[in-house]
């Protein structure tokens, strides 16, 4: 055999040191339900009325409710673009955090379904990174929900405390 010519590399040393890529991260669906003690008209404006979102979350927000309108929620940790906005029962969202990977979206599907004083809000999200399954899941009930009860008054009755 020859050796290889002048200023060529050779490609097996250059692939035993470099390291293998890291395997496609693994992305997981949400799927939460809840009751609220509204009209399903009031439960749509809460999620997309910036001062109500300001009032529940306690953070600055961003919220352009129209499709193709953009969103910014806790300072700018989440982010997102609505896909659709059906007045008083769904609302669909390209939602991402912050430290996700530039360009990686969730899907969020938000429907509402009125029941005489009551609405239920359904959501089911996709495409969330699995280290962040659990924060993401907690974080829709106890920042937005369970405030959105206690503050706006659309409490079902007690909160469930944990004890």
């Amino acid at each position: 055999t020859s050796a290889p010519a002048a200023g060529a590399k050779s490609a097996a040393p250059a692939a035993a040191s470099t390291p293998a890529p890291p395997a496609a991260a693994k992305n997981v669906t949400i799927s939460l339900s809840d009751e609220f003690r509204c009209r399903g008209e009031q439960l749509f404006r809460a999620i997309l009325t910036e001062d109500q979102v300001r009032a529940y979350t306690q953070s600055e927000c961003k919220i352009d409710a129209k499709t193709g309108g953009e969103f910014s929620m806790f300072g700018g940790n989440i982010t997102g673009v609505f896909k659709e906005v059906v007045p008083h029962t769904k609302i669909t969202q390209a939602w991402r955090m912050k430290h996700w990977p530039a360009g990686h979206f969730s899907d969020v599907t938000m429907t509402l379904t009125e029941k005489g004083d009551m609405t239920t809000l359904e959501l089911k999200q996709t495409g969330v990174p699995e280290a962040d399954g659990e924060s993401v899941k907690g974080g829709w009930s106890r920042n937005q929900w369970e405030r959105m009860k206690g503050i706006l008054g659309f409490g079902a009755g007690m909160p469930n405390l944990g004890f």
